[in-house]
């Protein structure tokens, strides 16, 4: 990931400082800065697992328009479905995915959900087999609207 992104304890120690409206302009700033977008994060996660964007996307089973839509940030509200199938493809363990949901505004992996159930561990035990988690998902549901393509 880019050195410059600062995690959660460094952001709250630089809001400890803010003691007026000025500082809190300039932390507000700060902030904006330091923001990182799904697109981003997801091509840093594939060159930190060494994943072309190409694999990856073939692996979701997406239409490359599609994915790529979703990537470059061009889809603005796909389902998360469409996006567990991107992180799937992606090898992301449980706190990447949490964080690449959290960035798209698609809440986090809940375990008391079957489908996210599901894709958790698959994550837990490194297998990204988009297809076994679908026969898994609809096993254990018996519903097509949940499965990840």
């Amino acid at each position: 990931m880019a050195n410059h992104q600062k995690d959660t304890v460094e952001l709250f120690n630089y809001l400890k400082s803010v003691k007026n409206e000025k500082d809190l302009q300039d932390y507000l700033s700060y902030v904006k800065g330091q923001e990182l977008s799904f697109s981003q994060y997801y091509n840093d996660i594939l060159a930190k697992k060494n994943i072309s964007l190409n694999e990856a996307r073939v692996n979701s089973g997406l239409s490359k328009g599609y994915a790529y839509d979703i990537i470059n940030g061009k889809k603005t509200n796909p389902s998360k479905n469409k996006i567990l199938a991107l992180i799937v493809s992606a090898h992301m363990d449980v706190k990447e995915a949490n964080k690449a949901l959290r960035l798209i505004n698609k809440g986090s992996l809940d375990p008391k959900n079957p489908r996210d159930f599901c894709v958790i561990s698959h994550l837990l035990h490194d297998n990204y087999d988009i297809n076994s988690i679908n026969q898994e998902i609809y096993d254990l549901t018996q519903d097509e609207s949940l499965l990840l393509l």
